[in-house]
């Protein structure tokens, strides 16, 4: 079976070319505020709700592995089809094979396919029950699900079978700070530094822990390891530091100056180098606050067209349209975003009902029809799937069914659901 890389490898999705160089898009909100997932090389410490470690290359066969990573490079270039149609010929294999239904389950996470992610990592984990990765892959994919019921049990099993890895560290530290629970997660983050002093993640992330406990000082000199570890361009890097450089300048006035300055030339620099939502997001922020009032519109305004649902960009970039003269663009945008937020806040009591009872047809069907109403198809058939397996004869899952799975590899429905 196998065995956990040294260097944690990072799934997200919706990469970005920029000079030659295939960088993410980053999922915590210093990031970019959302929750995509693709390919992130060690020596980053960007990363998703949880970390996903890959199988080593030795446990597959050579023309397995070079078809898998032929498919991650498909969704580099956004050629859905082709990776598609790469996972529905290695489907069969991977039905004895939990190597590969891991490294299926890594591919199809990796452009948002939810529901084939998680039917492989099921099948990963039927085949070897026992196998930490196979136990570590199921964890994040039903945490990428709000499920959240069994992961933080599977996770700390997980440490039991591999004890000197860690992936398990940073997942379940993940899994913690995903929850809010700052302390437990630092503690996980500061074991996996303990035990690979090496590793970015370990360093970036308490780094990120600790910005979200608005403890500034510590979390500028865990940064600065975490850089001394990293690629020196990593967007994560400057980023997060500019964050901390316009906190501290809101919390203390009489340095706001120089703070601003310092953080208004990291993002310049940059944005040049890569110019992700989230680095706009945060310039809009500085500009804003010195006063530079266009400035922030017009930044504002490019991380939007890049990335919409960052958390709290809306009402920013609605207020700077009011104030330009922009009245009904502005409001438009305060509607959007009040529609996004009720949307947001019906799918999330769904699943969280669903995620508390896996049993419950009603919640599950809640799911659907609100996944579909979001145009989030993989969704939506997960939870048509499950309200058909746990309802044998539903005629609206039936109906649902048949357009959702047109294209779609068959990879069967676990048979031990829930």
């Amino acid at each position: 079976m196998t065995e956990f890389i040294k260097h944690t490898t990072l799934i997200q999705a919706n990469p970005v070319a920029i000079g030659g160089v295939v960088l993410s898009m980053f999922a915590l909100s210093h990031l970019c505020g959302c929750k995509s997932e693709t390919a992130v090389k060690p020596g980053t410490f960007a990363q998703t709700k949880l970390v996903l470690p890959l199988p080593s290359n030795e446990d597959l066969r050579a023309e397995d592995e070079a078809e898998v990573n032929r498919a991650m490079v498909a969704i580099q270039e956004r050629d859905i089809p082709t990776t598609l149609g790469i996972i529905r010929k290695m489907t069969p294999k991977s039905a004895t094979s939990a190597d590969l239904s891991e490294r299926l389950a890594a591919t199809c996470r990796a452009f948002g396919e939810v529901d084939l992610a998680w039917r492989f990592a099921k099948q990963a984990v039927a085949i070897a029950p026992e196998s930490p990765s196979a136990l570590l892959v199921l964890s994040v994919t039903e945490s990428d699900l709000d499920w959240p019921g069994k992961v933080g049990e599977r996770i700390k099993r997980i440490k039991q079978l591999a004890p000197n890895s860690v992936e398990p560290l940073l997942a379940l530290a993940t899994f913690y700070q995903a929850a809010a629970q700052y302390k437990e997660a630092e503690a996980e983050y500061r074991g996996l530094i303990a035990m690979d002093a090496d590793n970015p993640a370990g360093w970036g992330m308490l780094a990120t822990n600790l910005h979200l406990q608005k403890r500034i000082d510590e979390a500028r000199t865990v940064l600065e390891e975490a850089a001394k570890r990293s690629n020196p361009n990593d967007p994560a890097i400057w980023i997060l530091g500019a964050k901390l450089d316009i906190d501290e300048a809101e919390a203390n006035p009489a340095k706001a100056d120089e703070l601003y300055k310092k953080a208004l030339a990291s993002l310049e620099a940059g944005i040049k180098v890569a110019p992700v939502p989230a680095a706009y997001m945060a310039l809009g922020r500085v500009r804003e606050a010195t006063g530079d009032l266009k400035g922030a519109l017009d930044a504002f305004e490019k991380s939007y067209a890049m990335l919409p649902d960052q958390v709290g960009l809306r009402p920013r970039l609605a207020r700077l349209r009011i104030r330009a003269g922009q009245t009904a663009k502005g409001d438009k945008l305060i509607a959007e975003e009040q529609q996004a937020v009720e949307s947001k806040d019906r799918l999330t009591r769904a699943v969280n009902g669903s995620g508390a009872n896996l049993t419950d047809v009603e919640r599950h069907r809640v799911v659907a029809i609100e996944a579909d109403k979001r145009k989030m198809s993989s969704r939506a058939r997960l939870e048509w799937s499950i309200i058909a397996h746990l309802q044998p004869g539903d005629k609206q899952a039936e109906a649902r069914l048949v357009t959702l799975r047109k294209g779609v590899p068959d990879v069967p429905f676990p048979k031990d659901f829930p």
